[in-house]
């Protein structure tokens, strides 16, 4: 299947001009062992993966079970559903575990951990700034910087070289700890200092912080006119769209109505790993034009799938009527279909499930589209078992 090429594709798009050759696995196991050294660039994708050896490049790395006790002379990025890090890191260290993700050896640059636990083992060494978030975070190693933590549950046991920010309900604070700045909490519970914990800045309990998540409350008819306005303005970007691009709007549509599970395979795949990659490519200075190309591609795709999945929508309704007597102008057809759309994503239970159904059928449209795959495909806007059928959108007059 073509679309299959479609991460290939956009991770070959992401690497910058000048970056060194990178070195792929996809397995069910994968292990770079002690006294190995890898000069390349890793991505990896397996079941299991252990890198015990030495990565001279940037590391990147999907795993069910991972192990990671090498020597990591650039950046480390991982996801996994249960991570390890035992190894030696000279720059930042960014992992994500859906169960549990445990610590230790020594990392150079800042740590970012995202997991169910987290839990930072004695033995850690972190020379900057770290940032957890998870369900239960335990820090026992020593920090030299600053920490940010934010959880459930939060146990200090260990030595945080700056201030200790930290959002949580329940904050425990174990004999021996050592904060050398500021102590500022965010929980519902007062907390006291105990006994052989050292706090040498203050100890501040203040409000929970607005991560900008928080929308104000609308009436209904502010929230009618709201969806109005943002219908109005998906139709006028659509029919310029339409105009200017007919022919690439009547091939993208033509996947839709003959390729769906395909759209949807390549839409889903296209959600998914574009933010990654333009993520990827913008952390270094070489790559930031290009992470910022990608990231306007992204939003572009995003935004333009409800036309792709407006049009064939409002085709297939105004069709029901019977044949039409002249060809449909692309003007009723956008605004029949997004308003169809629109109305749907409003309603209550389903609105979401519309959403992503027409981001992910209209964006793997766009993507196969603009691949090119399907240029031997009859130019379908319409269902083929009505005669007669209408022309192409690029003979629609606007």
């Amino acid at each position: 299947m073509k679309c299959c090429s479609l991460p290939l594709l956009l991770c070959a798009l992401a690497l910058p001009p000048a970056a060194n050759a990178i070195e792929w696995h996809a397995t069910n196991d994968y292990a770079l062992k002690p006294g190995q050294t890898l000069s390349n660039e890793l991505w990896v994708s397996a079941d299991t993966a252990k890198v015990s050896g030495v990565a001279e490049r940037n590391v990147f790395v999907q795993a069910q079970s991972l192990e990671l006790a090498g020597a990591f002379r650039r950046d480390v990025w991982a996801l996994a559903d249960t991570l390890e890090f035992s190894g030696r890191a000279e720059q930042a260290v960014r992992v994500a575990a859906k169960r549990s993700a445990q610590l230790s050896g020594d990392i150079g640059g800042t740590l970012l951990v995202f997991g169910d636990t987290v839990q930072l083992q004695k033995d850690l060494r972190v020379a900057d700034d770290a940032v957890l978030l998870g369900q239960d975070i335990i820090v026992e190693g020593s920090l030299s910087n600053r920490l940010w933590a934010l959880g459930n549950k939060v146990t200090l046991a260990g030595y945080v070289g700056g201030t200790a920010r930290i959002v949580s309900e329940e904050i425990t604070l174990l004999p021996g700890t050592v904060i050398a700045g500021d102590l500022r909490y965010s929980s519902s519970k007062e907390l006291v200092k105990p006994e052989g914990v050292t706090i040498a800045g203050q100890l501040l309990r203040v409000a929970k912080p607005n991560f900008g998540l928080g929308l104000p409350q609308l009436s209904l008819a502010q929230e009618v006119t709201l969806q109005f306005a943002f219908f109005l303005g998906a139709l006028l970007v659509g029919l310029p769209f339409v105009s200017v691009f007919p022919l690439f709007t009547t091939r993208a549509v033509t996947v839709l109505r003959t390729q769906s599970n395909k759209c949807l395979l390549a839409g889903g795949i296209t959600l998914a790993a574009l933010p990654m990659i333009a993520v990827m490519a913008a952390l270094t200075w070489i790559g930031l034009p290009l992470g910022l190309l990608l990231a306007g591609l992204y939003g572009t795709l995003l935004y333009l799938a409800k036309l792709i999945v407006a049009i064939p929508l409002a085709s297939w309704l105004l069709t029901l009527r019977g044949p039409a007597g002249r060809p449909l102008g692309a003007l009723p057809v956008l605004a029949v279909g997004l308003f169809l759309l629109y109305v749907a994503a409003a309603l209550p239970f389903v609105g979401f499930a519309v959403w992503l159904a027409t981001v992910l059928y209209g964006m793997g449209a766009l993507v196969l589209a603009l691949l090119g795959g399907q240029k031997s495909l009859p130019l379908v806007m319409l269902a083929p078992d009505r005669p007669p059928a209408p022309p192409p959108l690029d003979r629609f007059s606007p």
